[in-house]
């Protein structure tokens, strides 16, 4: 098995590509850790993984937005399994709106988690992998952290960041064996999206954009992750990959 031997934590790991991604990680072999702030959603994806796999995989619940929340992720995962090689910062939010209607409140809100989440779990859990010398980080960012759409300006900006985020990494820790890889998912059927894919006549027009015809599914983006999560891609860093039908492509 791919990453037999292998320990991965995956926030977000309660629905969508994160479930799909500890799913196929589990298959694969690996030992996986899946965060996120619902607890029920986490132990659903934990039976799941255990009926199609066989593993028990950890939960561990907490917000990546609260700096406590991702040390304690950290510190539980090392207590478990001693290592961290894979880090799959996943968890995100998406708010809609006109900038000039963007109060403060939800500025913030979209930055902390998007943005501020993936620079705290990354910090707590990096010094671990430095201690293993060596470890794969894997940030989802986003088609919108790598061009523009109206009223999504907090998004647009979080998302960004993790791709700038993602590079800076990457050249900072290569010689010390960390590898430091960005997906940008275009539109995914995750229940993030459901409710914005239910509106048939927006999506009618948006499919046009896509290429390939159709918009991603949450396996679609696991398996790219598996790719930087193995040793596949031992030398590949600071890559950004749009996983988006074709959507930048034009």
């Amino acid at each position: 098995m791919i990453l037999e031997g292998k320990t991965a934590v995956i926030t977000g790991g309660g629905s969508g590509m994160g479930r799909a991604t500890a799913l196929l990680f589990a298959k694969e072999g690996a030992d996986v850790v899946i965060s996120g702030r619902t607890g029920e959603k986490l132990t659903d994806v934990a039976n799941e993984v255990k009926d199609q796999t066989g593993k028990e995989i950890m939960i561990a619940q907490g917000d990546v937005s609260v700096r406590a929340d991702a040390k304690r992720l950290a510190e539980e995962t090392i207590n478990k399994f001693n290592k961290i090689d894979i880090l799959i910062n996943n968890a995100g939010i998406f708010r809609s709106n006109e900038f000039n209607d963007t109060e403060t409140d939800e500025w913030n809100e979209v930055m902390n988690t998007n943005l501020n989440g993936v620079f705290y779990v990354t910090k707590e859990i990096l010094p671990y992998m430095l201690e293993n010398k060596g470890g794969s980080i894997i940030n989802i960012s986003s088609i919108l952290g790598m061009v523009a759409v109206p009223n999504t300006a907090a998004y647009n900006t979080s998302k960004g960041g993790v791709v700038l985020f993602t590079k800076s990494l990457a050249v900072e820790y290569a010689g010390r064996n960390i590898r430091a890889n960005c997906i940008c998912p275009g539109l995914v059927a995750t229940p993030m999206t459901k409710d914005f894919m239910a509106q048939k006549e927006v999506m009618a027009e948006i499919i046009k954009d896509y290429p390939m015809g159709r918009f991603g599914k949450a396996e679609d983006i696991a398996y790219p992750c598996l790719f930087f999560a193995a040793d596949w891609s031992s030398w590949i860093t600071g890559a950004v990959l749009p996983v988006d039908g074709g959507y930048t492509a034009k």
